[in-house]
């Protein structure tokens, strides 16, 4: 830490679910705090494999279907207990809610992650990117590159290794 700041070596490390401990936690807590400077560094690190994973519509083609969809599989996956699954479902709407700059939805499903903890069925690099996705919301700053990568961390064949049943980060 540099100060009262990760340095940018330490971020990268935590972007590449690299730290471990005290560290990673140090390292959440600050970023889940709102630090704009150390927000930015991430966000460049989240930017560097800028890839779609697929295009959006354009914000009037989205289809009512696909939101409702997502939305009754968010909740069937919750009721079931998978966090993980339940994480990419919101992901993959807030990924619509910011496209269509529906800010009072992202706003809503930012507001609505402690479920997804509780079940207990999520990995600390899922947990921790639910936690910033909720800070960055609650900041304006939720950038698209961010739901994008927060979606492949997400995805079922991220590398994110699972939290031991109970242990929270």
């Amino acid at each position: 830490m540099d100060g009262d700041h990760p340095t940018p070596s330490l971020l990268e490390q935590f972007m590449r679910c690299t730290l471990v401990g005290d560290e990673r936690r140090r390292v959440v807590r600050h970023l889940v705090a709102g630090c704009g400077r150390c927000s930015e560094i991430t966000r460049k690190l989240w930017a560097l494999g800028a890839e779609t994973l697929r295009p959006l519509p354009a914000a009037t083609e989205v289809p009512v279907d696909l939101e409702a969809a997502l939305y009754r599989r968010r909740r069937e996956l919750l009721e079931a207990g998978r966090g993980g699954q339940a994480a990419v479902a919101s992901f993959e709407l807030a990924r619509l809610y910011r496209h269509g700059d529906r800010t009072e939805d992202l706003a809503a499903l930012a507001g609505d992650v402690l479920p997804i903890l509780r079940t207990g069925q999520v990995s600390r690099t899922v947990g921790a990117a639910l936690l910033v996705f909720k800070r960055l919301v609650e900041t304006g700053s939720a950038s698209p590159e961010f739901l994008l990568e927060a979606v492949r961390l997400a995805s079922p064949a991220s590398p994110a290794s699972p939290a031991a049943p109970g242990t929270p980060f």
